[in-house]
């Protein structure tokens, strides 16, 4: 079975440019026979545990998010439960303000 490497993006120029990269980046890290790349446009209006019903998680080697600020509880609570295969790149104020508030987004790289 392939096991899945998820990232989400913001749906603007500069959530797709990131998901760019981090696909490049996983086709220069990761076998890409044994994986699959799945970019998912993400906005503000649906939790981040939506976009994830297709899937099963044990499937799921590592979550991206990128130019994407956890902005709700919801998403802080979906950081959290992932922490331990989750990488959050973010360039907003918010976000980095966001991480010294919540306890256990520190723990995520």
């Amino acid at each position: 079975m392939e096991k899945k490497i998820i990232c989400f993006h913001h749906n603007d120029r500069d959530g797709l440019v990131s998901a760019a990269i981090v696909k490049q980046y996983f086709t220069s890290e990761y076998d890409i026979t044994a994986y699959m790349f799945i970019p998912i446009s993400v906005n503000y209006t649906d939790p981040l545990e939506d976009y994830l019903k297709p899937y099963n998680p044990d499937d799921i080697e590592m979550i991206y998010i990128v130019d994407y600020s956890l902005s709700n509880v919801a998403d802080v609570a979906f950081a959290d439960k992932y922490k331990d295969r989750l990488v959050w790149i973010d360039h907003h104020l918010t976000s980095i303000q966001l991480q010294n508030t919540y306890e256990g987004l520190k723990e995520i790289p």
